[in-house]
Formats: structure tokens, sequence, C-alpha cells
């Protein structure tokens, strides 16, 4: 999971923080005030940085410790030629070449 914080949501964050009512925490102990206290900053990340799954597929995955993005970049192009060849075969053998 990530969040994309840069500075103008950094900047919502601390402003929604901002504008809470910290009165409310003097009458609290201090496990309930970090309970509050969390509670509204999870909150204002939620709003404002929504937590996003990464996804990461076979292909852009380095499997292998030596092999570099240059060495990957060059074995997914070979393996689109090497589709794109097959099917081409494919439709010759099929007949439906024009």
């Amino acid at each position: 999971m990530k969040r994309d914080l840069n500075d103008g949501t950094l900047y919502d964050i601390n402003a929604l923080i901002g504008e809470q009512n910290s009165d409310v925490l003097g009458n609290l102990t201090v496990d309930e005030s970090f309970v509050k206290i969390h509670g509204i900053v999870e909150d204002a990340l939620n709003v404002y940085a929504p937590e996003k799954e990464i996804v990461t597929t076979a292909k852009n995955t380095i499997r292998e410790p030596w092999m570099t993005k240059a060495i990957l970049k060059s074995s997914k192009k070979k393996a689109q030629l090497y589709h794109n060849c097959l099917k081409r075969l494919k439709v010759m053998f099929l007949g439906l070449m024009v």
C-alpha cells in the first residue's frame, strides 16, 4: 500500500488537523488523547492521501540479481516480437492472410 504525499496534500492535512478543537483533549487521559489524535490524523490521511494498492506484474519485476532494467526492457521487447510473430504465422497458416 502506498500514499501519495506531496506538498499540496501535506498542506491540506495540516490545515485539517489545525482546525480541530484541542480543548477537548484537556479532560481526557493520555491514552484517550492519543486515540483521539490518532483518529484525527488517520481520517485526514484517508481524505487527502488515501492508500493505493501497488500492483506488480511478473513482466515488470526483476527476477534475478544480475538482471538490470535494460535487460528487462530488452526481454519484454523480445517477448512482444515473438508473440507478434506467432500471431502472423497463425494467420498465415489458417490462410487468413490478405
